[in-house]
C-alpha cells in the first residue's frame, strides 16, 4: 500500500505558515511586551497602547516576512512595504474590533488582546501571502 505524501505546493504552504507562525510568535511577543509596558505608563489609555504596540511589532516583522517567511528575493521593497501595510492597517482594525468586542463583553485588556491574535494572524497571513509576496 503506497504511503500517503503530501503534494509539493502543499508542503510549500506548510513551511510558509510555520515560519510565519514562528516570526508571529515573536512579534506577538513584542506587540504584548510593549502592550503591557505601555500599560505602565498610560494605563488609561488602551486604543493608543493597542495601536502603538501593533505598529512596532508590523515595522520589526515586514523584513522577517519577507526573507524568511516567504524567501522573497524582489527589490520592489517601496511597493511591497505599501502592501504590507495596507495589509497590516487592515488586519489591525480587525484586531481592534475583537479587541473592543472582548472588552466588551467582559474580558480584561490582556486577554481581550490576546483573544484579537488568532484573527490577525489569519488573516495576515492570507493577506501578505496573495498580496504583498505573492511569486
Amino acid at each position: 500500500m503506497p504511503a500517503c505524501s503530501i503534494p509539493d505546493q502543499l508542503k510549500g504552504l506548510l513551511r510558509q505558515a510555520g515560519r510565519f507562525l514562528i516570526t508571529g510568535g515573536l512579534a506577538t511577543l513584542l506587540d504584548l511586551g510593549i502592550f503591557m509596558l505601555l500599560g505602565l505608563v498610560v494605563p488609561e489609555y488602551l486604543k493608543l497602547r493597542f495601536v502603538a504596540a501593533f505598529s512596532l511589532s508590523v515595522a520589526c516583522r515586514f523584513l522577517a516576512d519577507k526573507s524568511f517567511t516567504f524567501n522573497n528575493k524582489s527589490s520592489r521593497y517601496g511597493r511591497q512595504f505599501a502592501l504590507y501595510l495596507l495589509s497590516c492597517l487592515f488586519t489591525m482594525l480587525l484586531g481592534l474590533g475583537v479587541f473592543k468586542l472582548s472588552l466588551y463583553l467582559g474580558a480584561s485588556p490582556f486577554w481581550a488582546k490576546l483573544i484579537s491574535i488568532p484573527f490577525v494572524t489569519v488573516a495576515g497571513f492570507v493577506l501578505i501571502r496573495l498580496f504583498v509576496f505573492r511569486r
